[in-house]
């Protein structure tokens, strides 16, 4: 029975070392998932900063692009803000105590 018991005791050592590892590789891969997640959510401020920059300099005619594309996503953008507009309207009609559409 001496003879079972530290190979008993070999093998639950070594399964709490290979547990124990696995956690610390969990741990570091967690780390770094929330660390890539963080740096997305800044690109993605990034790029919606550039995305109204864009937009400012396009209006101010200061930046000319000449492309369908971005014509075609420039009147979208007129779109859903005059969309915008008309619901803030409404808002403020109701809170007004108005709920007569114009």
């Amino acid at each position: 029975m001496t003879k079972k018991e530290p190979d008993w005791k070999e093998r639950a050592q070594d399964l709490l070392q290979m547990a124990s590892e696995e956690l610390k590789k969990t741990a570091e891969i967690g780390k770094k998932m929330l660390f890539a997640s963080q740096k997305t959510t800044e690109l993605r401020d990034y790029y919606e900063m550039l995305g109204h920059k864009v937009v400012t300099e396009l209006r101010s005619k200061k930046l000319v692009w000449d492309d369908p594309e971005v014509k075609e996503i420039m009147e979208q953008i007129v779109e859903m803000e005059k969309g915008l507009q008309d619901i803030e309207d409404d808002v403020r009609k109701i809170k007004a105590g108005s709920t007569k559409k114009a």
